[in-house]
């Protein structure tokens, strides 16, 4: 489960280039409901409806709109590029990368050193021409791979038509298509596919492909994940990894078999003009919480004898693994592995066990590792990797190899966010963390030479702000973006010297664009809470929006608008004009963001990780608790906030906090709400998200009935709210909401509106739905204040 709200960014296209749909591509439509009681869904607003908007107020016409937010106007330029890794870049390391440029695809050594690729966005063959949705360029510069038709399958994944282009000779040969992924061998002379989830490696010069696996389809899942792993551990559509020598391709197969069927609906999706009498049904694999997880195995395929063979994990405890992460550690495949609670995690080197930890916690699901292969001339003796431990409840970089116990590089009241790279010449890494603060970025360096008695001393490469990075492959290089908190650039570094040899993005022309508008005043600090249980005080991080010509002798209303899920983080130091600057506009409203227990990266109060692990097996309880007292404490604090008008909004998780608020506000600071594609029991939701902060359903029942949107009869404390939802949402069922109005109908709760957007996902985009969602937002909230 992803944040939605969040700031957004114009990116650039760029390599490897995403498909970004504009809202122009499709056409949304939105169906409104107005809920009274029990029966009928069609009815007349009760008597506690907000106001038409003929009694609103109207404001200067120089504040930021909602037009000006949804078309991109003011979303910095952002641009990506794919750094060029051969077989030899961590020794020979020439900086170079792809990008695209004006129009043309590029090869670029610094800021002067230019190689075309492709000139221009698309080509023609035959007669019929295609437009490039991605190139991604093979590591020697001779070839590249076309991708066309991109037809989306889930938020990461796609199938489309793959083109082998020599971009010498300018000539194209065809893969095929319906094609999920494609990735080039180290060395160049293979590219791996996946075609209806089966492996297949095409030879290059010999233009020729052969089969790896035989048995993929509808249930079994070869070299890309199936929608759990794709939602929740990969956060990639690619399930499969070279070996640095070429030789050996690892791969994730997933057998779904056993996991049951969420049969998802789709209403209007159809051929332009074509009426169809029944819904079409996509019958999705879907585990919810307590259910059968996919099957999945690690296998490697060797290319010289084209034999698969299985990695093992022997010794594990584990009965139900979660493959959390595969790396190559020279010819050695080293697999992660934790249990369904995420609370064991396990180290293989091949089929062997070599680490073993467990949390009261939990284990994140991303991959971290990295390999730093031996080289005894530089001071290092064996293979080893890099990943994460928690020290003194923070979480830091550890140095691990097979046969010793890992030792710590970092150490401190702060977090490592990212490993960025290896400078293997230097023996340095680089990485993101938190040293700055909670809210900020640095980017940094430390000595892989370092020993548990004494650890290396840290360089920081960056100032106060929010910063990322991503190294070329031999570590010389930095791609630096600058997000936050003033107007995003970006440039490439020599380390060695730390000259700039390349500015990528300055954004001057939205420098400008921003001084035609009237914005909000954004400000991030810490505020102290009550803790109600323990009486304590409590500092949680809050962005706060205030509205343009703010005026503290006048009276605003108050808006919370949290996400507030497990680790995650909404209040930083990144710039952005989001929807929460659109509603402090155009409502005249106050808005704040309130990063409560249970989110990450808090290190205002000296507990570490346990800010975060507080909600362990107990989603819903401290969260609407640290919203509702973050709301009390600002309008107390505040006396230019309006009581009478404190509202609270969120989508996905932030739609299940605002419900949770609505239910267990006894005291009514909320007078409203809106909930979008909100989880209303985690018994709904899939597995792998879910057991990791819950556990099993079967082993902590009372813990998923308490986080289950329960006491309904106080919702009617609220003056009114509103619940939207996607009636296509394969990530947020819309059974969620459905078993909401079920008890709203038992409790005969009527104050509420209910918008249902047929066929839409979970970002309800469908038929003109990204637009409508975010008006009726608005036009909700401007009623509600000025009725």
């Amino acid at each position: 489960m992803l944040p939605l709200e969040k700031p957004r960014e114009r990116r650039r296209t760029y390599i490897p280039y995403a498909v970004y749909f504009s809202l122009g591509l499709f056409c949304y439509h939105a169906v409104t409901v107005l809920v009274s009681s029990a029966t009928p869904m069609f009815v007349q607003p009760s008597e506690n409806s907000i106001k038409s908007s003929d009694t609103l107020p109207q404001l200067d016409a120089g504040r930021l709109n909602l037009s000006g937010w949804i078309d991109g106007s003011f979303k910095p330029e952002l641009t990506q590029v794919q750094w060029i890794t051969t077989p030899y870049s961590h020794i020979e390391d020439s900086g170079a990368y792809v990008i695209r440029d004006n129009g043309f695809y590029l090869a670029r050594v610094g800021s002067e050193d230019r190689t075309e690729l492709f000139p221009g966005d698309g080509f023609e063959l035959d007669g019929k021409k295609y437009t490039i949705d991605e190139l991604i360029a093979s590591p020697n510069l001779e070839w590249a791979l076309l991708k066309t038709n991109s037809e989306k399958q889930w938020r990461h994944s796609s199938w489309a038509t793959y083109w082998l282009y020599n971009i010498k000779d300018r000539r194209y040969a065809s893969l095929g298509s319906g094609i999920s992924v494609c990735l080039w061998s180290p060395d160049s002379k293979h590219v791996a596919y996946v075609k209806n989830n089966d492996i297949h490696l095409h030879d290059v010069e010999a233009d020729k492909s052969k089969r790896v696996t035989h048995d993929g389809g509808a249930q079994i899942f070869n070299g890309k994940p199936d929608w759990v792993y794709e939602e929740e551990v990969w956060s990639s559509d690619v399930a499969m990894w070279w070996a640095p020598n070429s030789q050996k391709l690892a791969f994730v197969r997933s057998d779904d078999t056993k996991v049951p069927i969420y049969p998802l609906e789709l209403f209007v999706e159809r051929q332009k003009g074509k009426v169809e009498a029944y819904p079409k049904v996509n019958y999705l694999k879907y585990p919810k919480a307590g259910a059968r997880n996919p099957t999945v195995s690690v296998i490697v395929f060797d290319i010289s004898t084209s034999k698969l063979e299985n990695v093992t994990w022997t010794n594990s405890e584990i009965t139900d693994h979660v493959v959390v992460d595969v790396c190559w550690v020279d010819e050695a495949l080293l697999t992660k592995v934790v249990n369904r609670n995420s609370t064991i995690a396990e180290y293989y080197f091949n089929d062997d066990m070599i680490h073993r930890f467990e949390t009261t916690g939990w284990f994140q699901l991303v991959s971290t590792a990295r390999w730093i292969p031996s080289n005894a001339t530089n001071h290092r003796e064996r293979h080893g990797f890099l990943d994460y431990l928690y020290h003194d409840g923070w979480k830091h970089l550890a140095y691990f190899a097979p046969d010793r116990e890992p030792f710590l590089l970092t150490s401190g009241a702060w977090e490592v966010t990212e490993i960025l790279g290896l400078d293997l010449g230097l023996n340095y890494v680089y990485f993101q963390s938190t040293r700055g603060g909670g809210t900020s970025r640095k980017l940094s360096k430390v000595s892989l030479l370092g020993t548990q008695a004494k650890r290396p001393k840290i360089y920081d490469l960056t100032k106060e702000g929010y910063y990322r990075g991503s190294l070329s492959s031999g570590g010389r290089y930095l791609f630096q973006t600058y997000t936050g908190p003033n107007i995003p650039h970006q440039e490439i570094i020599d380390l060695r010297n730390g000259q700039i040899v390349a500015e990528l993005e300055t954004n001057d022309a939205l420098k400008q664009k921003l001084r035609e508008v009237s914005l909000p005043k954004v400000s991030v600090f810490p505020l102290d809470i009550p803790d109600a249980e323990s009486g304590k005080s409590l500092k949680v991080f809050v962005k706060e929006y205030l509205p343009p010509n703010f005026d503290s002798h006048k009276r605003y209303p108050l808006v919370l608008a949290p996400y507030g899920g497990p680790y995650s983080q909404s209040v930083s130091q990144t710039f952005g004009v989001d929807f929460s600057m659109v509603m402090a506009s155009q409502l005249d409203a106050i808005v704040i963001v309130v990063d409560g227990r249970g989110t990450g990266f808090n290190n205002l109060n000296n507990i570490g990780s346990n800010f975060t692990y507080n909600v362990k097996g107990q989603l819903g309880h401290y969260e609407p608790m640290d919203q509702i007292s973050a709301a009390e404490v600002y309008a107390k604090k505040n006396p230019f906030v309006d009581r009478s008008n404190i509202a609270i909004w969120g989508w996905s998780f932030g739609g299940f906090l605002t419900l949770k608020c609505l239910e267990t506000d006894v005291n009514h600071v909320f007078s409203y709400g809106v909930a979008v594609a909100p989880v209303t029991s985690w018994m709904f939701y899939d597995t792998v998200y879910t057991e990791q902060f819950m556990g099993l359903p079967q082993e902590n029942s009372d813990g998923y009935a308490t986080a289950s949107i329960q006491n309904v009869s106080n919702f009617k404390g609220a003056k009114r709210f509103m619940v939207a939802h996607g009636t296509g949402d394969d990530n947020v069922h819309i059974q969620n909401t459905y078993a909401l109005l079920d008890q709203f109908n038992l409790e005969e709760v009527d104050n509420f509106d209910l918008l249902v957007f047929p066929d839409s996902d979970h970002g309800i985009r469908y038929n003109n739905a990204n637009l409508i969602i975010y008006r009726r937002i608005l036009e909700f909230f401007r009623r509600a204040f000025h009725e």
